[in-house]
């Protein structure tokens, strides 16, 4: 039984391990390339997508300034530096991360990104 708890544990320590080695690369890839637009697809209306782009960010305690229909987001994480510009239209939310770094070193914060999106998609299924 040992035996078997042992394999099972290396089995998820590679897989966890080789997840977040892609997350990290792609994250430096597009930030080399200069690709910091991020967009998201839901069903939802504009008003819907901002209301729950909010929640995500005040409970992922990202500090957040309104721009109009506009939202700026900054947060400094486990030595990631993130700073979001995100527009809404019916159907989509646009995520430009120009500005955040690890080290000074341009980056999209994707698994910041991703912390967000899986807030939105609750609070969209609460509708």
């Amino acid at each position: 039984m040992k035996k078997i708890t042992f394999i099972l544990f290396c089995i998820s320590v590679f897989f966890s391990v080789s997840c977040t080695t892609t997350t990290t690369d792609r994250s430096y890839e597009l930030g080399k390339a200069g690709k910091f637009d991020t967009i998201l697809n839901f069903v939802a209306s504009k008003e819907d997508l901002r209301q729950a782009m909010i929640t995500a960010l005040t409970v992922k305690k990202w500090n957040l300034k309104r721009e109009g229909d506009a939202i700026r987001a900054s947060i400094d994480h486990g030595g990631v530096s993130g700073r979001l510009y995100i527009t809404f239209d019916t159907d989509t939310i646009n995520i430009n991360s120009k500005g955040s770094n690890i080290d000074g070193t341009p980056i999209v914060p994707l698994r910041l990104i991703d912390n967000l999106t899986g807030v939105v998609k609750k609070q969209l299924l609460k509708k």
